[in-house]
């Protein structure tokens, strides 16, 4: 996908699409996702050493079926 790491979109998709995560909260590990770790930290979580947490946007959404992703592999942004 040719979008910049750390953008968000809402999309209407039942399964998360390649190279976005959901935008749910979860904790992630920091080794496995280390230039989207650069960009937010622990913003929404995570110890800052081996995790970090996404954020949660769950509830947010405009209409049903639709949901926040937020983008794990793309472009790097000048400020990484």
């Amino acid at each position: 996908m040719d979008l910049y790491i750390g953008t968000i979109l809402l999309l209407p998709y039942g399964r998360t699409p390649v190279d976005l995560l959901p935008c749910d909260g979860r904790i992630m590990p920091i080794q496995q996702n280390v230039l989207l770790f650069a960009l937010i930290r622990t913003t929404y979580g995570g110890n800052g050493s081996t995790s970090f947490g996404l954020p949660n946007m769950q509830g947010l959404e405009p209409m049903p079926g639709m949901q926040y992703y937020i983008v794990a592999r793309g472009y790097v942004p000048d400020n990484v």
